[in-house]
């Protein structure tokens, strides 16, 4: 590999690649994209964060990072302080020792085609979940029967994304329309506006909307920015300015003709890992069946008895139920749902059944007291009684299916509409 032009870069340019390198290496942590490693390598990755935390902060006792779902723990912020803190380290450290370099021209084509694979991947990885609808699912029934103003931010972003299969996929066909235009040294520019404006959106929900992957997608878009940061005198020119502009050049040629098989190698190991499949992935998500029990379905309380008290309706009650809902499940025995209590904000549960599916067990969320042991038993048509246990409490519910049709899942498309519905 060699430089066709090379050009003395100025100190500052020189730190702020040193920093850019090293920040962007402990970021993409090369070492978690083993395949068939990432446990193992996740709980490397979280390693000094734990240790901080317990040594230092002593906010902490445990020793491995929890799967929460979240990217905003305070394991990631502790971790990104760690990034910033062993780039800056670096930074000065390799400022002091190669004073005397005038370029990394080579080392930035490396970076950059680094920094190109990885978005692409991640590219990939979201878009093919969007474009088979496996990220955003349809709301469930549970979802139905939760007003509006009991969903948390992020909870009302998903219901909109999963309302709209054409919508969720076409925002995964430009995330994958992105990914595929950095495989190819021509299309780097062109690619990295089209996820600008992707991965901008993304940042932009994420902070509008709560949802927890703030740092990650701020860092996705700063590596966007990175490979557009060689354009930018160019398209100024070109957009702004109106000028005509000369094209881009990476510096850099392929001259050995032993090099050339390795590159073919390397992008045939990524088409196939990085793109087939996790357009798989997204596929073999989007096709697992969501499981229904012949009890699904939303219920009015009739009758609720507990220890064989009389039952007292009362919207205000704290104690009382007012609905259930047995929801979809990703198990056969085991389906989300929900109860509620009066007017209060109905809580999540967990409906589990035995092997004989006659003995159930309802699990409140965050709350293991609650957990009920009970049968449900066919009353007649529309109402079913539940029997149970609530620690040594007996339980006796009467419910009557509730079989409301929703405007969400009936309203048509128009094309002509006179008035905003």
């Amino acid at each position: 590999m060699a430089i066709s032009e090379t050009k003395q870069w100025s100190f500052l340019r020189k730190v702020i690649f040193r920093f850019l390198f090293i920040f962007f290496i402990l970021s993409i942590a090369p070492w978690e994209l083993i395949p068939f490693t990432e446990d193992f390598m996740s709980k490397i990755h979280y390693a000094p964060a734990i240790w901080v935390q317990n040594n230092i902060l002593h906010n902490r006792i445990a020793i491995q990072h929890p799967d929460t779902g979240s990217g905003d723990t305070t394991d990631d912020w502790v971790l990104f302080g760690i990034m910033l803190l062993l780039s800056v380290i670096g930074c000065i450290v390799w400022s002091a020792a190669d004073r005397k370099c005038t370029d990394y021209e080579k080392l930035k084509y490396r970076l950059r085609v680094l920094v190109r694979y990885y978005l692409a991947y991640m590219m990939f990885s979201y878009g093919f979940f969007k474009v088979f609808k496996a990220q955003f699912p349809f709301p469930t029934l549970t979802q139905l029967y939760t007003p509006l103003g009991d969903f948390t931010p992020m909870r009302l972003a998903w219901l909109f994304f999963g309302y709209s299969t054409p919508y969720t996929a076409f925002g995964g066909y430009a995330e994958v329309l992105g990914g595929l235009l950095l495989l190819f040294r021509k299309t780097i520019t062109l690619g990295a506006l089209v996820l600008l404006a992707v991965v901008g959106n993304v940042v932009m929900l994420n902070f509008s909307y709560d949802i927890p992957v703030k740092l990650f997608s701020c860092i996705l878009l700063l590596m966007v920015l990175f490979l557009l940061a060689p354009d930018f005198s160019r398209l100024f020119s070109f957009f702004i300015l109106n000028k005509p502009t000369v094209p881009s050049n990476s510096g850099l040629r392929f001259e050995a003709r032993w090099q050339k098989w390795p590159r073919i190698a390397l992008m045939a190991v990524f088409w196939g890992y990085g793109f087939f499949y996790t357009a798989y992935q997204g596929y073999s998500q989007a096709a697992t069946v969501r499981h229904k029990s012949e009890w699904h379905g939303a219920y009015d309380v009739l009758n609720y008895s507990l220890n064989g008290s009389a039952d007292v309706a009362s919207s205000a009650d704290t104690v009382r139920w007012s609905q259930v809902v047995i929801g979809e499940g990703w198990a056969p025995n085991e389906f989300s749902g929900a109860v509620r209590r009066g007017n209060l904000k109905a809580e999540r549960v967990t409906f589990k059944t035995d092997s004989t599916k006659s003995r159930w067990t309802i699990a409140f969320r965050g709350d293991t007291s609650k957990t009920i042991s009970a049968t449900f038993a066919k009353l007649d048509s529309n109402r079913v009684l539940l029997n149970g246990k609530l620690r040594n409490d007996s339980l006796r519910v009467v419910l009557k299916r509730n079989d409301r049709e929703f405007t969400l899942l009936k309203h048509p498309f128009h094309w002509v509409a006179e008035f905003p519905w």
